[in-house]
């Protein structure tokens, strides 16, 4: 009897520590650094480059490459080549 109280408290203790974790991966997304900002969509022209349309959507004091890193995050963008004629969110001017 005492094996089986001691595998059934193993047991609870081990579902309530995944149970802990994976509230804590829940949560963490939803911390300081992920406000939501408004969004609109920035049609790509010649010349146009992340960077200089980060800039443009940048509040003033903020880092740039923080806006970059945003729009590639928003737009799946694995680098930071980009194309006459494309759609990409951004976040609106400041």
């Amino acid at each position: 009897m005492n094996n089986r109280i001691s595998t059934l408290t193993r047991a609870v203790v081990l579902l309530t520590a995944v149970a802990v974790v994976f509230f804590l991966l829940l949560t963490s997304g939803a911390g300081a650094g992920n406000e939501v900002r408004p969004t609109t969509v920035h049609l790509v022209v010649s010349g146009d480059t992340l960077w200089s349309i980060a800039a443009h959507r940048t509040p003033p004091g903020e880092d740039v490459r923080t806006t970059v890193f945003e729009i590639k995050r928003m737009n799946r963008l694995e680098g930071s080549t980009i194309h006459a004629g494309q759609q990409l969110v951004v976040p609106l001017e400041p």
